[in-house]
């Protein structure tokens, strides 16, 4: 009886574990890079947040924005994301982005 229990016990750890080490990047991990800190690093693709046209102040709108296309970069599992366009004023709720995962560069300077 114990055989068995160990068994399944064992055989769902190995089920479970894998899932547990591949996990998506969280936005706080994500850093604001300028191209030269980039440029070794893989691109993984655009991003863009759009917060809506609802009735929110500017800032809000603005915020927003930019926490949306961090999401969309997270789950590129990006290391960096590079700003290509987050309008000056605050009334736009638009923000772009190129996402890149540079772990393989962090790993290098090690």
């Amino acid at each position: 009886m114990n055989y068995l229990f160990f068994l399944s016990l064992l055989l769902s750890a190995m089920y479970i574990l894998p899932m547990r080490i591949s996990y998506a990047r969280r936005i706080d991990d994500i850093q604001q890079a300028v191209p030269k800190e980039v440029k070794n690093c893989e691109f993984l693709g655009r991003v863009q947040g759009f917060s809506g046209w609802g009735k929110t102040t500017s800032r809000q709108k603005h915020n927003k924005a930019i926490h949306i296309a961090l999401e969309k970069a997270a789950q590129l599992n990006a290391t960096h994301i590079m700003w290509i366009r987050i309008p000056r004023d605050y009334s736009s709720p638009y923000a772009y982005g190129k996402a890149y995962n540079c772990d393989h560069q962090l790993l290098a300077n090690d």
